[in-house]
Parts: structure tokens; C-alpha cells; sequence
């Protein structure tokens, strides 16, 4: 039985963490599908731009899929690091608050890899040209928040005793729907805490 809810628990990360990912290259398809955008790429004209048209677009949104899919896995791994429902297990108090504090800077370091890596897929993908630079950025963090917190709410319903095939079914459906899974003032929230100390680290870093 614990195999099989482990394997329950990976199987479940693994489709929550794909499908946040697919909507992330899906938002940047749609963006790039927007008709008339003056002087920004579209399915008829470049725009401003020499060095891409939409094709290129599409190419690059297709290649950021599988680091997208890791952003999120970051997240709801950091998540698993502090819920532990299959053994039974929640931090005591004092190692809950030492987690909560340590996580933002442990999952940054992380998510900071897998955004160089993203970049160098684009650019391996559209031979040099900036593409989606800026959307590796706010992706990253937007998927990293968005995992953790589907991680937590997987985490919790399993350790009050929920069936695991609830929230299956519950996930399943507001994904089905076109529903966000979480509130969006809630993923706001997620993303302003991760991203607490990055200015303070990339000046440390600079000097």
C-alpha cells in the first residue's frame, strides 16, 4: 500500500507539474497568435523585428516546455520537503518556521539554475535571438509558486485524511474547467514571498 500511494503521489506531481507547464507555452502561443500587435511580431508581419518572425515565436515557446515543467517540480518538491503525509510526519513548530524562512532562498537558487538553462534552450533554439528572455523570468517564478502551492494543498489534504483520489478528481476537474486550481491572489502572494530577497541576493551577487 505505501508503494502504491508513492507512486500515486509521484504520478500526481508529475501530471499537475505538465499541466501548469502547457499552460505556460500555451500563454505564450496565444500572445504571439494576438492580431494586430504595431510593431510586435504576429502570424502576418514581424513588426519591428528583423531577427524573428512567428515561427520563430512558436519554435521558442516549444523548446521552454520541459524547463517550465521543472520550474513547476521545483515548487512542489520544496513542498513535499516540509509535508510528509505518507509517514505520518508535519514539522514541529519550531522546524516549521525554520523551513518557512529557508525555503525562498533554497527554492530560488534552484529556480535560478533552471532559468539560465531555459535560456540557453531559447537561444539554442532561435540561433541567438532574444525571444522569451523576459518571459523565462516571470515563468519561472509564476511556475515555482504555482507548484509549491499545489504541492502544499496535495500535502495537506493527504495528512488530514483525505482520499488521495479526491483531489485527484477535484484538480482534474478545475483544470477540465478552465479554472485556475488555486486563487490568483493566492499564486500573487506566493510569488511576492519567493521573490522577497531577490534584488538583495543579485546586488550581493553583483558586488
Amino acid at each position: 500500500a505505501d508503494r502504491i500511494d508513492r507512486i500515486d503521489k509521484v504520478e500526481r506531481a508529475d501530471r499537475v507539474c505538465k499541466e501548469l507547464a502547457a499552460l505556460a507555452v500555451k500563454a505564450l502561443l496565444d500572445e504571439a497568435a494576438l492580431f494586430p500587435k504595431p510593431g510586435l511580431v504576429d502570424p502576418v508581419s514581424q513588426g519591428a523585428h528583423s531577427d524573428m518572425d512567428f515561427a520563430t515565436l512558436v519554435r521558442s515557446a516549444a523548446a521552454l516546455q520541459q524547463g517550465f515543467y521543472e520550474c513547476a517540480c521545483i515548487g512542489y518538491e520544496s513542498a513535499a520537503s516540509v509535508y510528509e503525509p505518507a509517514a505520518g510526519l508535519l514539522p514541529q513548530p519550531a522546524e516549521a518556521v525554520a523551513q518557512a524562512h529557508d525555503f525562498p532562498a533554497a527554492v530560488r537558487k534552484r529556480l535560478r539554475i533552471a532559468g539560465l538553462e531555459l535560456e540557453k534552450a531559447m537561444f539554442a533554439e532561435t540561433r541567438g535571438v532574444n525571444t522569451h528572455k523576459g518571459a523565462v523570468f516571470i515563468f519561472a517564478y509564476l511556475l515555482g509558486a504555482a507548484g509549491r502551492l499545489f504541492g502544499m494543498d496535495a500535502a495537506s489534504c493527504c495528512s488530514e485524511g483525505a482520499a488521495v483520489s479526491s483531489y485527484r478528481a477535484a484538480s482534474e476537474a478545475a483544470f477540465s474547467a478552465g479554472q485556475d486550481g488555486i486563487q490568483t491572489e493566492r499564486l500573487c502572494a506566493e510569488v511576492r514571498r519567493l521573490a522577497a530577497g531577490l534584488f538583495e541576493e543579485d546586488m550581493a551577487r553583483a558586488g
